[in-house]
């Protein structure tokens, strides 16, 4: 029996020890792990940060990157473990994502900045890393539009027939429309709201509107065939660089923000390293290189020493607190929903246009 036991105390002991260094290998292999995955809007990184981190860690990104908020969330919630970091809406991070399990809250003691966030993303500290803030709003051709607009109703207005270009994203072209009621993008769309907006869409589609994505908009204006186009604010400073007569311009009552943060996804394969990356990325320093070249605030106290003269000055990029203030944030759920379809399919038919071309 001694003999019995003694032998099943080896086996044992054995099985004990290769688990034991099948554990060790494994924590090995994942403390040692010189790669880090990061998923980003396609063309909104700023690659030479990347390799500076790259240089200095010796680690590894591996960047993917997404065209459209559909293509982002299908693939998180069918391989939440593909990537390490995701660059996401802030509010819908917090409030809709973690529950989801898509992200994991962040280990606070292993982020070395957050004394660094400006005061909108401090409430953000469990969720994401600062990493943009911008406006949704349109960009005008001067030379084309000589009166001052304070609100949207240049949508409706009939001397720009033909000459308006929307964003093909179905929640900003809903909520710039809400404003431009002057309504809160977080109101809840009664009858009373829905019989408005319905009216306002009626006028809207008499002026035979195209829709396109931001860039495309803005290449439109700068040609001649569009007059006003929806757009975000870095993307049209970048045009108003080199073009004299392209104008941005948002509400002057509350308009529509928003903010992205970068977010840790759960069952992150390089945990390690993607809290390195979080802390290179919301460095002063690094952050400025991305507001240098996107035109867009970073959320980042003390970015401003390390931005461009002309990116410092600019109020569309370090906006000023009373701005700021103006503005709302989305704070429900981008999944579908049925008034945002309505209202799009109704602007975007091509048998409406056609029809009220015949009307007319």
């Amino acid at each position: 029996m001694r003999t019995k036991a003694l032998c099943l105390f080896i086996l044992f002991m054995g099985l004990f020890c290769s688990c034991k260094d099948n554990k060790q290998a494994a924590t090995k292999q994942v403390n040692t792990s010189k790669e880090v995955i990061l998923y980003n809007w396609k063309e909104y990184t700023n690659l030479e940060v990347l390799k500076k981190f790259e240089a200095e860690t010796g680690i590894k990104v591996i960047l993917k990157e997404f065209e459209n908020l559909d293509e982002m969330f299908g693939r998180l919630q069918s391989n939440p473990g593909f990537s390490d970091l995701i660059v996401a809406d802030s509010h819908i991070a917090k409030s809709q994502y973690v529950s989801m399990k898509l992200i994991s809250k962040l280990d606070k003691s292993k982020l070395k900045n957050t004394s660094l966030y400006v005061e909108h993303f401090q409430e953000f500290e469990e969720t994401g890393v600062p990493y943009s803030f911008g406006i949704t709003g349109f960009a005008f051709d001067k030379s084309k539009i000589k009166k001052e607009y304070s609100d949207y109703s240049f949508l409706s207005d009939p001397s720009y027939k033909g000459k308006i270009s929307l964003l093909d994203d179905h929640f900003d072209l809903f909520l710039d429309l809400l404003v431009s009621m002057g309504h809160d993008i977080n109101s809840d769309v009664g009858s009373d709201i829905e019989a408005k907006l319905d009216k306002l869409v009626n006028e809207i589609v008499l002026n035979d509107p195209e829709f396109d994505e931001t860039f495309t908009n803005l290449d439109k204006l700068v040609e001649g065939s569009k007059w006003i186009v929806q757009t975000y604010s870095g993307d049209a400073i970048g045009y108003m660089e080199e073009n004299e007569n392209v104008e941005f311009i948002f509400n002057r009552g509350n308009y529509n923000a928003w903010s992205e943060s970068i977010c840790l996804v759960q069952n992150a394969p390089n945990i390690d390293n993607a809290y390195k990356l979080l802390n290179f990325l919301s460095k002063p320093e690094n952050a400025a290189a991305f507001s240098n070249e996107f035109y867009y605030a970073n959320g980042i106290k003390g970015s401003e020493e390390f931005m461009d003269e002309k990116v410092k000055n600019n109020k569309l990029i370090n906006i000023p607190e009373e701005t700021r203030k103006r503005g709302v944030f989305y704070l429900k759920s981008k999944d579908s929903n049925a008034i945002i379809q309505k209202v799009f399919a109704k602007l975007s038919s091509p048998k409406k246009n056609n029809s009220n071309e015949k009307e007319d």
